[in-house]
């Protein structure tokens, strides 16, 4: 006799299987890094607006531009994981699954310390037609390639080679 938890056990031991590929950082970047920086930033303009400093337009530019960076480079970032041919993405709300074969390119940004890798698909997906995320960090990895991309080219090889 089966039971709800027998189900939701097993929905669990399928995702143990799954190999991730970004990094553990992910959520941290993605959410509470923009959150807390926003709000330093905005407890600092206000205090200079607070204070009357002439310097207040400039902190407030400064302010604007920082935290569209900040959201610019973290808030796209998903969490990505892989099992058999399938790739499973997640924006923390909710998870989409997408064939590797489904997969055109890979890019990778070499001079950055988070490494962001963007993935191409053949097909509009929910999360759009290219998705982005980090791979766990490393030391000196600057201007190579990332294992973690080199990982998963060879996924898109076998699942070419398997067609």
């Amino acid at each position: 006799m089966s039971s709800k938890n027998d189900r939701h056990l097993a929905v669990d031991s399928d995702q143990q299987d799954r190999e991730t590929l970004s990094s553990r950082m992910t959520f941290r970047h993605k959410v509470v890094l923009p959150f807390v920086w926003t709000i330093g930033e905005c407890a600092t303009v206000g205090y200079y607006f607070a204070i009357g400093s002439p310097s207040k337009w400039l902190i407030l530019a400064q302010c604007c531009v920082s935290v569209t960076l900040i959201c610019w480079l973290f808030c796209p970032l998903k969490k990505v994981e892989i099992q058999g041919g399938q790739l499973y993405i997640s924006n923390y709300l909710r998870e989409i699954e997408v064939n590797i074969s489904e997969i055109v390119r890979i890019d990778e940004t070499t001079w950055l310390p988070m490494h962001p890798i963007r993935i191409f698909f053949e097909r509009e997906t929910d999360f759009g037609q290219n998705i982005v995320f980090m791979p766990e960090l490393r030391a000196w990895g600057y201007f190579r390639s990332h294992p973690t991309a080199t990982r998963l080219r060879s996924a898109i090889d076998a699942a070419f080679w398997d067609d």
